[in-house]
């Protein structure tokens, strides 16, 4: 699924639970992804997140098969849980652009073994890392 450049937001829950999609592309003009906006869709395996997207909670909750998240270099925070769940990541980089990162964003995420944060990021919110 391609979305076309020059839109700004993915409306709200706009592909949630469509599991047979397997490729989306974000475009770089997109500065919002509505929260489930790609929940539950179990055929995605990896995604970029265009530098900036400034909201994006919960927009992949449930995506099981997501085994790779890439922030692109400029954005300057990692949403509310936008990795939450995802079992499949193992390792994720943070850009240098990041100042942030949002409560649950990596919550649940069981599989993940290495995550490198510089020395940039001034807000972290609690229970980033929550497993429940």
């Amino acid at each position: 699924m391609t979305f076309e450049e020059g839109i700004t937001k993915i409306p709200y829950g706009i592909c949630r639970g469509l599991k047979k999609i397997t490729e989306i592309t974000i475009p770089s003009s997109v500065t919002e992804i509505k929260m489930y906006a790609f929940a539950n869709c179990t055929g995605l395996t990896e995604i970029t997140i265009p530098k900036g997207v400034t909201d994006a909670d919960y927009a992949f909750d449930g995506c099981t098969n997501i085994s790779k998240m890439t922030f692109e270099e400029g954005i300057t925070k990692i949403p509310y849980g936008i990795c939450r769940g995802l079992n499949q990541i193992t390792e994720i980089t943070i850009p240098s652009s990041v100042t942030e990162i949002k409560m649950y964003a990596f919550a649940n995420c069981t599989g993940l073994k290495k995550i490198t944060i510089l020395d940039n990021v001034t807000s972290i919110s609690t229970e980033v890392f929550n497993r429940t």
